[in-house]
């Protein structure tokens, strides 16, 4: 009997045990136990990392058991959903980009029961927008805006590469990229670049765990939106029954 499904699985109930302790993306749970055709009670206890380095696949994904079968997962370590790369900064031409979403933790494909009180379940955070860009009229003396800042993850994220300008003091037109993300904190994004003293919009910054990313600023042209913050759990109309820790210190994220 795993410790903690004492109180919920029968005596003489069989149970399809996985254990991680070491780092794994994107864990598909459904494979990982043996792809069942028949109703299953399968038990998930995790105490290394389960991550996703891509925002579009959350990091544990339990779809794919038939109907009836029960989920539980006992977390006493993390499970993170990919961050966001920062957006570009504007350049006269187009090229500004919007910050990317964060990843998923969790993404349920029937109704679990979870014990997180030693663990971490973590949304990503998304990355900032791009800022826009300043220019004269005759668009002969430009500004680049500077990149976003990539948002908070287990793996790194990147900063959104810099806006161009044209004239002025040479490079100073340019904007600068934003700062890439990481474990200990979202990216800030990068100043914009400056034509006699005009000054382009800065990239938003990156989002905490979680989170949403920062708006870039707006000059001449709109600074563009910073991306949507990564779910700690993607419910697919299904349920949550928490055993422990689903505060904010061990949640970070929408559970929607």
């Amino acid at each position: 009997m795993l410790i903690g499904l004492a109180p919920l699985v029968m005596a003489g109930d069989e149970v399809i045990r996985i254990s991680n302790a070491v780092d794994v993306a994107n864990l598909n749970l459904f494979a990982a136990a043996g792809s069942p055709t028949q109703p299953v009670i399968v038990a998930l206890e995790n105490t290394g990392v389960i991550y996703s380095a891509n925002a579009n696949l959350p990091a544990l994904n339990t779809a794919g058991f038939a109907a009836g079968s029960k989920v539980y997962i006992i977390n006493r370590g993390g499970i993170y959903g990919a961050p966001g790369n920062g957006g570009a900064g504007g350049s006269v031409g187009g090229g500004i980009g919007a910050g990317g979403n964060g990843g998923h933790a969790i993404a349920l494909g029937s109704s679990a029961i979870i014990d997180n009180a030693l663990g971490q379940i973590f949304g990503g955070g998304a990355g900032g927008g791009g800022g826009g860009t300043y220019y004269y009229s005759d668009k002969k003396y430009t500004a680049g805006g500077g990149g976003g800042g990539g948002g908070q993850g287990y793996v790194a994220s990147a900063g959104g590469a810099r806006g161009t300008g044209k004239g002025g003091t040479p490079d100073a037109c340019h904007g600068y990229a934003g700062y890439p993300g990481g474990y200990t904190g979202p990216g800030n994004g990068g100043p914009g670049g400056e034509v006699y003293g005009n000054i382009a919009g800065s990239g938003g910054n990156g989002g905490a765990w979680g989170t949403n990313g920062s708006a870039g600023a707006s000059s001449h042209t709109a600074g563009a939106p910073g991306g949507v913050g990564g779910r700690a759990i993607v419910l697919n109309g299904n349920a949550v029954t928490w055993l422990a820790g689903n505060g904010a210190d061990r949640v970070k994220g929408l559970i929607l």
